[in-house]
């Protein structure tokens, strides 16, 4: 998690002992102090603090180029580069990543795990403990097709997926309506 001023910030995942990932609305906001207020907390699982979590300070951040400040058009994207490296221990692990000699493809129907400390309904208060949901990633032409339908439309783009339980909702890592 990235947390600035010890507050709960955005989520992140670990891709090797000093290299985070995380989304670059997370790092551009105007109500933002620039990024050496944030700090990389790893191992928690309780926002009031779990034993063995390590924090680490911030040394560089890189957005990605085609960011635009929107999260609905992709490259909503950026990598941390940490101050020191991170320990890992049987709770601190890096996300698992794709060979690079193989293409990757996200499959409709895959099982996958997501997870958040976002609110776990609207208008309610943010959970204490990390939550997990387990997903199928769904078909992507009937996602976009979905989202062009929502309240709020949305053009999906190649570089997205939706995961989720098509007609039942409900299943996500954060509440935001």
């Amino acid at each position: 998690m990235i947390t600035q001023f010890t507050f709960f910030h955005c989520g992140a995942s670990i891709l090797n002992s000093n290299t985070i990932l995380t989304a670059a609305h997370c790092l551009v906001n105007e109500n933002l102090s620039p990024y050496d207020s944030l700090q990389v907390v790893v191992g928690r699982h309780r926002t009031a603090g779990s034993s063995g979590e390590q924090v680490v300070d911030i040394r560089s951040q890189i957005l990605h180029e085609n960011y635009t400040g929107s999260v609905t058009l992709g490259s909503d994207i950026a990598i941390l580069k940490l101050a020191s490296e991170i320990r890992f221990t049987t709770n601190v692990r890096p996300i698992c990543i794709p060979s690079a000699t193989e293409p990757f493809q996200v499959i409709a129907g895959t099982k996958c795990i997501a997870t958040g400390w976002g609110a776990v309904s609207a208008n309610d208060i943010y959970p204490q403990n990390l939550r997990q949901v387990r997903l199928l990633i769904g078909d992507f032409a009937t996602c976009k097709e979905v989202y062009a339908r929502d309240e709020t439309p949305a053009d999906l783009i190649d570089t997205q997926f939706c995961a989720g339980f098509q007609g039942k909702g409900g299943a996500d890592t954060c509440q935001v309506s």
